[in-house]
């Protein structure tokens, strides 16, 4: 391809996103659940029923797990390689958002909008974490890309029925959310001759034979087990019910984009008002398309009960189409260069700045992972009592000690050990196991010590 601008987009998002991915620690909610599941893949050899320790784990399909343990197996166990699928998802993004807004308008769309999806620091910071979220984004950009193109050569509507499937064996239902997009935008444009077109029609029963397949291949694997914890807990009470605590009102998601893409939240809003404004007077499809994609989004997402931030996702580069837009339409071409440079001088400041750049979830762990593994590498055996995600992952030279575990110490005449134990537990099993303690580490998250088992009278 000979387009310069291209080429150093590429370059620019791959320093800007992969740069600091292996630094901090993980988190200890989805991305250390990921990162367990993805290297006992690694571990067992069974790339078609994923675990979670040793029980059976239904919350997900496979796809992005099988390519965190394949950059596992290539670079080894790290938090880089955690979240590189999303690192690199987040950065071709960026190329194919440039592609569209080429497609939809000129280069200076194209380029705007790519800059713009990279100055979102909501976007940016979870295209830096091991997450399934930015790369169904991606997915969710690419089908709409190729249903456009479609609207002009036909053969692209077969792909972008067809890579259903593919988001789909990314995290499921979120799958769905661009063909919803694209028969409102049908609706809207009165052109529902597009959805029923005979290559669409195909490529989209080829996803659903895929998807079918898989979940036939899960139910003779496990038996009914996986669709009932998959379809009747992660999709139905997920929808239907706060989980977990997770809940927020109808504006939750508008809320979310505006507190976290500050200082660019402004033009964010400014440009859906104008797309409105836009779809109405000029009747603009591209507009009608672009605002079908964002109030779809919101809708879909404010409609499910269980409310996370980082499932907003896949509104980002519609936003940023959409920002483009706006400033193309009021700026001149002086000023538009002009913006240019305010968006990149932005982004070079966010990174010292922004807490898009922070990575550091858990550092208190991942220091005692260290300070274990030397004691380790020495000869000790290190136990931990009930571990969280994050602490499985970086304690994987652990044994648990559990009852059994203890009983068979004791009769074995043992008296001290390492062990690691969670802060709001520690009372109730120094009770239990009656020993005393010399600290190692001690914090908030965790607690690292040498203990003494106590003669029991």
């Amino acid at each position: 391809m000979k387009d310069n601008i291209f080429w150093l987009l590429l370059i620019f998002a791959s320093v800007y996103i992969l740069g600091n991915i292996g630094t901090g620690s993980l988190s200890t909610f989805d991305e250390a659940i990921y990162a367990n599941i993805s290297r006992n893949i690694v571990k067992t050899g069974d790339w078609l029923v994923m675990r979670q320790g040793e029980k059976l784990w239904f919350d997900k399909p496979p796809l992005y797990m099988w390519c965190t343990a394949v950059f596992y197996k290539i670079f080894g166990v790290s938090e880089f390689s955690t979240r590189l699928t999303s690192g690199i998802l987040g950065v071709a993004s960026v190329l194919l958002l440039y592609l569209f807004g080429k497609k939809l308008a000129d280069k200076m769309t194209g380029l705007l909008s790519a800059l713009i999806l990279l100055a979102f620091p909501h976007y940016i910071h979870f295209s830096k974490m091991g997450m399934m979220d930015v790369p169904v984004a991606f997915f969710t950009l690419l089908t709409l890309y190729l249903f456009w193109l479609g609207a002009q050569k036909e053969k692209y509507l077969f792909y972008s029925g067809a890579i259903l499937c593919v988001s789909y064996l990314l995290k499921g239902f979120a799958a769905f959310l661009p063909l919803l997009v694209i028969i409102v935008y049908a609706v809207l444009s009165k052109d529902i001759r597009l959805v029923l077109r005979r290559q669409f029609l195909l490529g989209t029963a080829v996803a659903f034979s895929v998807i079918f397949i898989w979940h036939l291949a899960q139910f003779l694997l496990t038996g009914p087990a996986a669709l009932k914890g998959y379809f009747g807990f992660h999709i139905f009470q997920r929808a239907t019910s706060v989980l977990e605590g997770h809940k927020g009102g109808l504006d939750y998601y508008i809320r979310v984009i505006f507190k976290k893409n500050m200082p660019w939240s402004i033009m964010i809003f400014a440009s859906v008002f104008y797309a409105a404004y836009g779809c109405f007077k000029d009747r603009d499809k591209r507009l009608v398309f672009l605002l079908s994609w964002v109030l779809v989004t919101l809708f879909l997402y404010s409609a499910v009960r269980t409310k996370l931030q980082w499932y907003i996702m896949p509104i980002y580069p519609a936003l940023a189409l959409l920002s483009a837009f706006l400033l193309k339409r009021f700026l001149t071409k002086k000023l538009l260069y002009v913006a240019l440079i305010v968006i990149l001088a932005g982004m070079l400041a966010q990174i010292p700045l922004s807490w898009a750049f922070k990575l550091e979830y858990t550092p208190d762990i991942k220091k005692v992972s260290a300070l274990g593994m030397e004691l380790h590498k020495a000869g000790n055996d290190i136990y931990m009592i009930s571990g969280n995600d994050s602490e499985i992952f970086y304690y994987d030279f652990t044994r648990e000690l559990d009852k059994s575990v203890y009983q068979s110490l004791i009769s074995q005449g043992k008296k001290e050990i390492y062990c690691i134990i969670l802060p709001d537990i520690f009372k109730e099993k120094k009770e239990e196991y009656n020993f005393d303690y010399e600290p190692i580490y001690e914090s908030e998250r965790t607690l690292f010590y040498k203990i003494t088992f106590k003669d029991r009278k």
